[in-house]
């Protein structure tokens, strides 16, 4: 559970774990049901008491898994892509949202609790 443990680590450090009531990483489930497959996210809206759900992603995969589980997907444009084609790719795919940054988490989250 070395990713759990890492998530865990990291929603306290940035103090955002209150944003996270429930998690899934690539360490509960096997191999057939990891992204894009959307299983993760269906099985966190099972516990979720959240009818608002956001899911955001820095990966095409991230995207459609959001897609096929009926989630909106907010696309994170990673520091190591191109900023270009991501942004492309997560328009062709539906994003309901882009972040340049993955800085802007934060305040996108914020902007949201307060509506």
């Amino acid at each position: 559970d070395r990713l759990k443990m890492h998530l865990d680590y990291s929603l306290k450090k940035f103090e955002i774990d209150k944003y996270f009531h429930y998690s899934i990483t690539a360490d509960d489930l096997i191999i057939e049901y990891q992204k894009p497959n959307p299983k993760g996210l269906l099985d966190i809206l099972k516990y979720c008491p959240h009818k608002d759900i956001k899911y955001f992603g820095i990966s095409v995969d991230d995207i459609i898994a959001g897609n096929n589980a009926n989630i909106e997907t907010i696309g994170v444009i990673d520091s190591n892509s191109d900023k270009i084609t991501m942004k492309n790719n997560f328009k062709h795919l539906g994003a309901k949202d882009i972040l340049e940054n993955i800085n802007d988490i934060i305040d996108f989250l914020d902007k949201n609790e307060q509506k």
